[in-house]
């Protein structure tokens, strides 16, 4: 990926939530995607997208970053907006 566009809200709660840019960056590259209704997109790895990452990703890079398949990311126009931990089911 060339260019990660983060807003800067994006980036606080990266360092304050401590989600890497590499987190993010996968998200973009092969997370699932709901639409919130407000004009933004969910990016998150649904049980489906975790094997397929298993799959491309070798199996040292998996272990680290196993932790970070329950990371989630909001995006709107080509910006992420911010990112975080999902707790709960992303209803579809």
């Amino acid at each position: 990926m060339a260019s990660l566009s983060l807003s800067q809200h994006a980036r606080v709660r990266m360092q304050q939530r401590g989600i890497p840019s590499r987190a993010v960056e996968l998200l973009l590259e092969h997370g699932a995607v709901q639409h919130d209704h407000h004009g933004g997109r969910v990016l998150y790895f649904d049980k489906a997208k975790q094997r397929k990452l298993r799959q491309v990703l070798e199996p040292e890079a998996v272990a680290g970053m196993e932790r970070f398949f329950k990371a989630y990311a909001v995006m709107r126009h080509g910006e992420v907006l911010t990112v975080g931990w999902r707790y709960r089911r992303i209803r579809r």
